[in-house]
């Protein structure tokens, strides 16, 4: 296209040649100029997403860096505007049946029922809703460290074990027996527990051939595998209850 015959032209550049292109046409499309590239602000990724926020040390200069560039770059005044002239969205509230009759049971028992939380840098992907959901419900949610504590919360009735990247930790996890011990027992014990993805993996016999909870006598592996008596990690979408 005749639009691009500068030579080396950056991506960035012409992604911002197109949008003005779009303008000029009389496309209904307002441009709010493009930010260009800079490894400075780059984050990488894995499986599963980006490299969690935990594990970037100089974050916050990454993030000082791209309000910089944002300064500089985009039309920050240009885009409030726009986003002032929008219409507001029709918002309906929630119903949730379900909370409505758990908070029934909940407020006729005694006392609060106390979900404990796996929380650390194995265990990060956690939803706001969700504890929002357990809270909403008439539950009390507190936090535990598989990988540092030696305990499940001595106060919990219930279990959640999030998803994350317990593969990556698997000697910290393995090695915390006291812990590993205590999930045995709780679940074994009839404690309700929720065990999502990565939560789910801590379950089972092994992950790439460290030992876990092994209330689930299967191992589990990295993509590749292929022996018929394991699961690779890219199954483990299921939800154990």
């Amino acid at each position: 296209s005749k639009m691009f015959q500068k030579e080396m032209i950056s991506e960035s550049e012409a992604k911002q040649t197109v949008y003005s292109h779009l303008e000029q046409a009389r496309i209904d499309l307002e441009c709010g100029r493009v930010q260009p590239r800079d490894p400075e602000i780059t984050i990488g990724s894995r499986h599963l997403g980006l490299i969690t926020a935990g594990e970037i040390r100089d974050l916050h200069t990454r993030l000082r860096r791209l309000k910089e560039i944002a300064a500089e770059t985009l039309d920050i005044e240009g885009i409030l505007a726009l986003a002032s002239a929008a219409e507001p969205l029709p918002l309906k509230p929630e119903t949730n049946e379900f909370q409505d009759s758990s908070r029934e049971i909940i407020t006729s028992s005694a006392e609060k029922p106390v979900i404990a939380v796996a929380k650390d840098q194995a265990f990060s992907f956690i939803y706001q809703e969700t504890l929002e959901a357990f809270i909403n419900s008439g539950a009390e949610v507190c936090y535990f460290s598989p990988v540092q504590d030696e305990h499940v919360p001595a106060k919990a009735s219930a279990l959640y074990l999030p998803g994350g990247y317990p593969e990556l930790y698997t000697e910290e996890l393995s090695t915390n027996k006291s812990m590993l011990k205590d999930i045995r027992e709780k679940i074994f014990s009839g404690m309700p527990t929720i065990a999502e993805c990565g939560g789910f993996l801590y379950l089972h016999e092994t992950i790439d051939g460290v030992s876990m909870a092994g209330i689930f006598h299967r191992p589990v592996r990295q993509k590749g595998c292929s022996t018929s008596d394991t699961l690779p990690l890219q199954q483990m979408r299921i939800t154990f209850l």
